[in-house]
């Protein structure tokens, strides 16, 4: 099984980060499985030192690092065999970690295309703003409503501002979203 050591904690961890929203239980759930060996939770640590929100002692790039160091190898093989989630973190750990757009948006393609739906929305921000990739409000409304579609709040709230500000007819599109 895929990060079998610490998988239940990880995924409790998991489920507090995307769904719930509660990055600070989160965390402290992500310290616990990573603990018992979860590359998946050391991605996610990595993830959040390097952004610095909700660890309640602000960035910490050493930290951000050292759980990138210690999940890289697995999740860099797990990715290159087509395990889209591994994908999907790589990615991340490229963006928030070692600053690489370019590796980010290959990475987040590559999940993105395989339905990870985090993975859709990232890209998705990334064309929006032209971040390693060429800037296309299209492509980005593409990715944020394949990423909406699966109940990504972040990416219903992104293409809503994007239906919004660039042409009002579209509201009709962001009724079957609700």
């Amino acid at each position: 099984m895929i990060f079998s050591e610490g998988r239940e904690l990880t995924d409790k961890a998991d489920y507090l980060y995307f769904d719930k929203a509660d990055e600070t239980s989160a965390f402290s759930v992500y310290q616990q499985a990573a603990q018992q060996g979860s590359n998946s939770a050391m991605a996610s640590l990595a993830k959040m030192w390097a952004m610095g929100r909700s660890t309640g002692v602000g960035k910490n790039m050493q930290k951000a690092h050292y759980w990138r160091d210690k999940a890289f190898i697995s999740i860099n093989q797990l990715a290159t065999n087509g395990h889209a989630f591994s994908q999907y973190q790589l990615g991340t750990l490229y963006n928030t970690v070692d600053k690489n757009e370019l590796f980010a948006v290959e990475w987040y393609r590559k999940a993105a295309d395989q339905g990870n739906a985090y993975a859709q929305s990232n890209l998705a921000y990334m064309i929006m703003h032209g971040k390693g990739i060429r800037q296309s409000d299209r492509e980005a409304e593409r990715w944020y409503r394949k990423a909406a579609e699966q109940g990504v709040a972040r990416a219903q709230f992104n293409l809503g501002y994007i239906y919004v500000s660039v042409d009002s007819s579209h509201l009709d599109k962001l009724r079957h979203l609700l």
